[in-house]
């Protein structure tokens, strides 16, 4: 697939904002006592099985799927096959019931392999099911869907295509004017407050500098730079409530190649100001809670207050663990993590589940006991405006509800 730069598309310089760096040595971690409430194991509401080798996907509290390699599944029925290729995702609608089942067809030698997609609501297909090729050794594409449109996301190339539900093509467009081509690049996409945003990154150079723009997703299609970040290239994004951009990713000392991890604060209400602190390592995730930055470590959650960066609170689990999923019930974050993993060449097995729970507002941590056995799918899902969440251990899912 050809991507054309629009020549219509003006240049636009980059937007240049002050930068507030904290160095290392400055950086003061406040520790707090961790409090464990440790259970005999919290107990489910209720059990069910799910097709062996399947991905559980609650849609909301009656609307429960599960897919595998070749098929879609509501309620342990199947109701949509694919007869050719597997099934890579399958994507909720953010406007309705409705689910699109993404599925890769791989064709011999260095023939384009095949993204079919579609759309279903209840047990039937609602569109027809098109497709877009994938060029040989230029990789799968990231895929939002937004505003009635679904956007392939090219991070090599900084690109994205636009297609309506139905398949037809609306065009190709690019984040920059000039970005060679690598596949180490990477696209974020971030739908906030019903708009769409591009977390682009202009080459793969180790020792970049502003290498990093946010685009705001225009009417016309075209993306608008916002604001241009001092990082080589994002990790984690995530926008606040009160619409605070939080990246996480790795930047360039002293024009070092040596990636060091850093967190920026970026208030999308007009302030001039782009904070970037260094961290002590990679989270293994970040989300915010109300108001609260949480970025989620093997040994410790550590909590940023926008208004005061500089000085984190640090809550420790009281071992390391090895997190797998997250959700945010209520005024918590939920972490489902196992103590032991157990990598092989083709999948990795969880050994000793745990749930943690850490409650912001009183700056505590719970952990519960999930199960001693060990497994290969383990999977937390939180359908939104619900009072259950629900943990996947294997063809085993388990119902909870949240005043446990």
């Amino acid at each position: 697939m050809s991507y054309n730069h629009d020549p219509s598309k003006s240049e636009i310089p980059p937007v240049k904002y002050p930068i507030k760096s904290y160095m290392p040595n400055g950086f003061i971690f406040l520790i707090l006592s961790t409090f464990i409430y440790s259970q005999n194991g919290v107990l489910p509401e209720q059990s069910f099985s799910i097709q062996e080798s399947a991905t559980f996907l609650p849609i909301n509290h009656s609307i429960k799927l599960s897919y595998d390699h070749t098929t879609l599944y509501k309620d342990g029925d199947a109701i949509y096959n694919v007869s050719a290729g597997r099934i890579s995702r399958v994507i909720p609608s953010p406007d309705s019931d409705e689910v699109f089942v993404i599925s890769a067809i791989f064709q011999k030698g260095k023939e384009p392999a095949i993204l079919n997609f579609q759309a279903i609501s209840g047990m039937e297909k609602t569109k027809p099911s098109w497709q877009i090729k994938v060029p040989y050794d230029i990789g799968f594409p990231d895929i939002v869907i937004h505003d009635e449109r679904v956007f392939f996301l090219w991070s090599g190339s900084q690109t994205y295509s636009v297609f309506t539900l139905n398949g037809k093509m609306v065009g190709q467009y690019s984040l920059f004017d000039e970005s060679p081509w690598n596949m180490e690049k990477v696209i974020l996409g971030l739908v906030h407050n019903d708009q769409l945003f591009f977390l682009g990154m202009q080459n793969a150079m180790l020792n970049s500098r502003r290498n990093i723009t946010l685009f705001q997703l225009e009417p016309s299609l075209e993306s608008n730079p916002l604001a241009t970040f001092d990082l080589v290239q994002p990790y984690f994004a995530s926008f606040s409530p009160d619409n605070i951009l939080a990246i996480v990713g790795s930047g360039s000392l002293n024009g070092s190649v040596d990636p060091v991890p850093y967190l920026t604060l970026y208030d999308l209400n007009g302030s001039e100001n782009v904070i970037t602190t260094p961290l002590e390592k990679m989270p293994r995730k970040i989300r915010w809670i109300h108001n609260q930055l949480t970025l989620v470590y093997k040994d410790r959650v550590t909590i940023y207050e926008p208004a005061d960066p500089e000085n984190p609170v640090s809550i420790n689990y009281g071992r390391e663990i090895h997190p797998i999923d997250y959700a945010e019930v209520e005024n918590s974050l939920l972490i489902l993590a196992a103590k032991s993993v157990l990598p092989s060449p083709k999948t990795i097995t969880y050994g000793t589940i745990i749930l943690i729970r850490l409650d912001l507002p009183k700056k505590t941590v719970s952990t519960y006991d999930v199960s001693s056995g060990s497994f290969k799918n383990v999977k937390l899902s939180h359908p939104d405006h619900s009072d259950t969440y629900f943990i996947q251990l294997d063809d085993i899912v388990n119902q909870y509800d949240l005043e446990q």
